[in-house]
Order: structure tokens, then sequence, then C-alpha cells
């Protein structure tokens, strides 16, 4: 066989200068006797003695010549090679007994034919993205049994999880599995709280009673916006299929079904079309106290992005508007630069023609820079570079809408600041969260700036037609909103929770929605965020490199060592 290679045992066992004995497998009372290279799969040949004096009597254990039958079970593996053992367990008789001994290997699993630290790897691995395939190809084990692995461990715990809510509390829709479900996520930590399996009134009803402690929730933080609530999750449309016939809803459709409650989370745009201004606040009014009997204390706080998404799409629109109105505007601009007596000259025809052609022209080099360069248009610029900042005075002069409207949206922009990140090292975090809190603003600072930006942009009727969305937003949201400045919270942590399950879904091939739950709950418990060891991050260095981190390391292994000797 191909890619074989050998290594005795006496090469595999070593002491090193401390003392401290190096096996391969490193595994209490057990030998490497080879390690087989078979391609890519490493096997490993092992003796197992579990000591030297008899348990009960303390005599002197004798080794007979006859073993037991081999039995091979899995390790964790080593590198991208895969471990498999063979291990021999020597029978050992007692002299004084006059029996043999019999043992129980500790770090061997009671009911699969793997070791421990293997089904902890297994746990961990699940933690991140790869794959049960994955795992399964990396631990030569079926991708059932991993499956089963993590799942049963994972339900044992479940079973112990505390259903109380967190102080502030982040409720969003995710949609996969070509339906809606709920998702609960603590605001403070980001961590998942729990995923419901549909967007109905009961079901979240259900879990919210479920909790003990209702009356500790603060806030409440929920994306209010109404078109632009899916700007994360959008669910396929229904259309026609390639047949021609139109595509029959989804057999879980009725989960859809709205109430009060899910009217005030997660308002319908279709809803806005159709109801005045009264029915809307009247039907929002309704859904408050809904809530309020179920999180008597909380405070609903409106999702900045949301709100900042609809100014944002206010101004676009206005921008696709004006490209599409360049052409009626040079070809008035070049009309007007001919005389009389030219077109008399040149016949009415010629004239009509050339004004055509120019302004095509024209409207074609615009249109290409309304379209290559509309990220300058979106950047909040302070300071703009001078390219930029020639670029939009170009823009600017020619269409006085544009500006006008760039300058209301930056001023709604900074209707509430930009919160800095919290940075990687202990003093960082410290420091931001500092910054954070003198970003906080009165509750009398967010209504008055709110009011300014909405009085600046009633009195111009174009911006208004345009910015109408935020507009109705703020009337019918007003002290959410203003929560957003006076709280410092924001929805991001649980919009943040649909890319992580739409790529698990897509690299999976898909999953159902209890192992899908699984793994989001589990991911949560065992995030590793930092590319270093926690203990790393407690220094001051905003750099670390692996010069400093094998330091620290050795500082923190004798740390370690000295607290468990006796």
């Amino acid at each position: 066989m191909e890619d074989q290679a050998s290594v005795p045992g006496d090469e595999v066992r070593k002491e090193n200068s401390n003392g401290y004995l190096v096996d391969f497998l490193d595994l209490p009372h057990c030998t490497t006797l080879q390690v087989d290279q078979v391609e890519h799969v490493q096997l490993v040949h092992a003796l197992y003695r579990p000591g030297e004096r008899c348990v009960k009597c303390k005599g002197v254990l004798k080794e007979i010549l006859k073993k037991n039958p081999e039995e091979p079970f899995g390790d964790i593996p080593r590198g991208n090679n895969p471990v498999v053992v063979v291990l021999t367990r020597a029978r050992q008789f007692c002299i004084r007994c006059r029996k043999f001994q019999g043992y129980v290997i500790p770090w061997y699993h009671k009911t699969r034919r793997m070791t421990d630290r293997l089904i902890r790897y297994i746990w961990a691995r699940a933690a991140t993205q790869a794959t049960f395939e994955e795992i399964a190809f990396d631990t030569c084990l079926d991708a059932n049994t991993v499956e089963s692995v993590f799942m049963d461990h994972f339900r044992g715990i479940d079973e112990k999880r505390t259903k109380n809510l967190p102080r502030v509390l982040g409720i969003d829709e995710v949609h996969f599995s070509h339906r809606y479900h709920t998702i609960l996520v603590d605001g403070d930590t980001g961590k998942t709280v729990d995923l419901l399996d549909g967007l109905t009134d009961d079901l979240i009803k259900d879990r919210l009673n479920e909790a003990s402690n209702r009356e500790t929730v603060e806030y409440l933080v929920q994306d209010f916006s109404l078109q632009f609530r899916r700007a994360a999750t959008k669910p396929p449309s229904r259309g026609r299929e390639k047949n021609g016939k139109e595509s029959s809803p989804s057999p879980d459709a009725k989960q859809t079904e709205r109430g009060p409650l899910i009217s005030l989370l997660f308002p319908d745009p279709a809803e806005s079309d159709t109801q005045d201004s009264a029915e809307k606040k009247m039907s929002i009014q309704r859904s408050r106290e809904v809530l309020k009997a179920l999180l008597p204390n909380a405070k609903v706080v409106g999702d900045h992005y949301h709100f900042k998404k609809a100014i944002e799409d206010g101004f676009n629109n206005m921008r696709v508007h004006v490209r599409n109105t360049l052409f009626d505007l040079y070809y008035d601009k070049i009309k007007e630069e001919y005389t009389e007596f030219r077109k008399t000259l040149q016949g009415a025809e010629n004239v009509e023609a050339e004004v055509k052609a120019a302004a095509t022209k024209l409207v074609k080099i615009r249109r290409n820079e309304l379209n290559r360069k509309k990220h300058i248009l979106f950047k909040h610029l302070k300071d703009p570079i001078v390219v930029e900042s020639e670029w939009l005075k170009k823009i600017f002069a020619d269409h006085p809408i544009l500006k006008r409207g760039w300058e209301a949206k930056n001023q709604g922009l900074n209707i509430f600041p930009v919160k800095p990140p919290l940075g990687k090292t202990k003093k960082a975090r410290e420091a931001a969260r500092i910054e954070r809190a003198a970003l906080l603003m009165t509750e009398q600072e967010a209504s008055k700036k709110l009011d300014e930006w909405v009085a600046s942009v009633v009195k111009d009727e174009e911006l208004k037609e345009y910015f109408k969305t935020p507009l109705n937003m703020i009337a019918n949201w007003r002290e959410e909103i203003i929560r957003i400045g006076t709280t410092g919270y924001s929805n991001a942590r649980a919009e943040s929770k649909n890319r992580y399950l739409r790529r698990l879904m897509a690299i999976s091939r898909g999953l159902g929605f209890e192992k899908l739950r699984a793994r989001l709950l589990w991911a949560d418990e065992r995030h590793r965020a930092n590319r270093w060891p926690s203990f790393c991050y407690d220094q001051e260095e905003d750099k670390m490199d692996m010069k400093r981190f094998v330091e620290l390391a050795r500082a923190h292994i004798a740390k370690t060592r000295a607290s468990e000797r006796p």
C-alpha cells in the first residue's frame, strides 16, 4: 500500500527535560507500540497496563502472556490525519489474591468505540461552521454517529437550560426551510436565548410565559420598519414556476397568521398601504397593550439599522429618479442654446435630431457616473478627499435636489452617533465602553435632533415625498426611535443570526429545525471570536504575535501546573 510508514515504539516514547512522559497517544497507562501511516489514516498499535499493584490487596500483579482480543477505536485526529487505535489489554494476575485483575479504562467511552476526548472534539467542532459530514471525514466516523454524539449531548444540556429572559431582549424573524421562525437574543451578550419553530402569537406568548422573570426584562429591541423589515431575511417570492403554473403557498403558511403581538413585533408592509394613519395608530396601541401584559416593565427600542436604512433608501430613490429624468433635463438645456435663426437655417427636424443625439450622449455619460460612483454619494463624509469632493460639486451644481437630499441624508444619519467597536484587549474594551456611554443622549436631546431633521425635510416638498417612509416611521414609532439614542441598543445581534443560519443551511445541504436550533444554541455557548487564547487578551497589548504568545503561554502553563500541585 502506498504512503505507509512505521515508527517503532522506542522512537514514539521519549522523556523530555522536565521528566514528563511523551507518548504518541499521551493516554494514562497506555503505551504506544507502533504507528503506521496508511495513506491519510494513522494506525496506532498500543498496549494498556492498568498498574503494577492490585487494587484490593496491593499485591504484585503478574502479566499473563495470553492477552485479550484487540479492540479498534477512534481517537482525536493529528493534523489532517484521522487516528485509529488498535488497543491490546494486558491480562494481569494478582499473586496474593490469586485472581485476575478487573479494570475499566477511564478515558474510554462507556457505550461508543472512541475515547472521551474524541467525544469532546466532536462537540467543539460542532460549535464551528463545520458540517457533520466534515467532522466524520476528519475522524473516520459515520456522519450519523457524529450527529448522534452531538445531539445526545445537546439534548441533555437543553433540558437543563433556563427559560428565563435576559435584561435586554432582542427579537427578530428568520427565514429558512421555506418558512418563518422567531429568534430571541440577549441584547447584552449577543447569545441566542431561543429559536422558535414558527411565527405566531400563541407561540411567542407561550415562550414568554415560560420565563419566571418576565418582570426583569427592561428593554425589548425589535425592528419596526415597514417595507424594509425583511432587508436581511427576504423570503422567496410567490410567482410562476418554470412550467407557467402559479406556485402554491407553503403548507406552513398558516403559521404566519398575524395577531396583535405579531403586528407590533413584525409590522406588515401590506398593512401600511391599506390602513390610514388613525387606524394604524390604534392597532399599534392595542399591540402595545398586549406586549405590556407579557413584559410589564419592558420598553420597546427601535432598531438603528432599519431607521438608517429607511433614510438611505429614500435618498437612493431620489438618485434613481434623477438618473431616469436626465434626458429631459439635458434636452431642455441643449435646446435653449439654439437660436431661432439657427432653427430656421437648419430646419426643425434637423435641430430636433441633433438635440436628441447630444442629450443622449450626455445622459449616457452622467448615468454611468451616477451608477459607478454612487458609493461616494452614500459615504458619510466629514472631510471628503479632493477627487470625491470635486465630483460631488459637479453633480450638485447640475442637480440641486440631489444636494439637498444628500444633506438631509447625512443629517438624518447624524441623529444617532455611530458606536465605536469594542476592541479585543481588556484595555480597549474598557475604553470603548466609556466612549459608548459618553455618546448616549438624554430624551430631550434625542427628541430635539429628531424634530430638527423632520422640520428640515418637511419644509421641502420634494424631499418630503422621497423621505416619506422614515417620516411615517417617526410618526408611528417616535418613542421607540428616541430610545435608540438614550439606550444605545440595537437589533444587530439578532439580525446577525440570519447569516449564520443561512450559511449553515447552505454548507449542510439542508438541516431540520431541531438540528439547526441545536447548532445555533451550542455555537453561542462555545463561541470563539479571538485568534489567540483568552488569557492573551487580558494583557494591555493591542497587537499579539507568536513571540509574545509563547511568552504568555509558558507563564500560563507554569501557573496552571503550580496550582495543580498539592
